[in-house]
């Protein structure tokens, strides 16, 4: 899987994101780990894959479950980041 960045700040939100989501959602540290262990990339436009887009490979969670086992819809990685990270740190 690539997923280009034209930035490297950009995955550090990625990754900071993640970060957050694995406070409370399983599925996240998983998909920390397979963006690690992939090479990113972005093809110069400025917004951020969904995380639909980057659950194309079947090898990826599709389905989020928070840490009670119970399922919840999955977030998705906007092209407001400011406004995404706002929204997990108030919920």
């Amino acid at each position: 899987m690539y997923i280009t960045l034209n930035k490297h700040k950009n995955a550090q939100l990625i990754y900071f994101i993640l970060k957050v989501l694995k406070e409370k959602y399983a599925c996240a540290h998983e998909i920390k780990l397979k963006l690690e262990s992939a090479h990113i990339s972005y093809q110069g436009k400025d917004f951020f894959p969904v995380l639909s887009q980057l659950l194309l490979n079947k090898h990826l969670c599709y389905n989020w479950i928070n840490k009670k086992g119970n399922p919840v819809k999955y977030y998705h990685l906007t092209r407001n980041g400011n406004s995404f990270m706002k929204s997990i740190a108030v919920n």
